[in-house]
């Protein structure tokens, strides 16, 4: 079976009428090595658009010096959402987490997604438990 290559061409062009009135396209730039972002960038600003960049658009107000983590729980407790700590085991993390949705929001039913380690024989016989409760 041969192979097929695909090589993509993205070509800036310009088309205008000669002295004549005959349509003539006159190459600009060959942007096929820009990335998609300067490629959707570029779209934009020949549309129209007027493009700001993000970090003059907005002022930072307040910064917590401990980076995304930190970050992170801040929102998280404004938000009113469980943080465990970080040696929590998978299985016990998400058995709290589901019995405290459960309770929260009344569920009879309850869907949760999670890899191998989080989501264990045990764990789907106590989600499967009348109140999401051991048996």
């Amino acid at each position: 079976m041969p192979t097929t290559s695909v090589t993509r061409c993205l070509l800036l062009r310009r088309s205008r009428r000669d002295a004549n009135g005959k349509p003539r396209n006159e190459t600009l730039a060959n942007l096929s090595a820009l990335p998609n972002n300067a490629i959707a960038a570029l779209r934009l600003a020949l549309k129209g658009a007027t493009l700001v960049d993000a970090e003059s658009a907005f002022d930072v107000e307040r910064s917590i010096p401990h980076g995304n983590v930190a970050a992170a729980h801040v929102m998280a407790e404004k938000l009113g959402l469980d943080i465990f700590p970080g040696n929590t085991a998978d299985a016990i993390a998400f058995k709290t987490a589901a019995d405290k949705t459960r309770k929260d929001f009344g569920l009879t039913e309850l869907v949760f997604a999670g890899d191998r380690g989080m989501i264990t024989k045990t764990r789907i016989e106590d989600l499967r438990a009348p109140g999401g409760s051991p048996r």
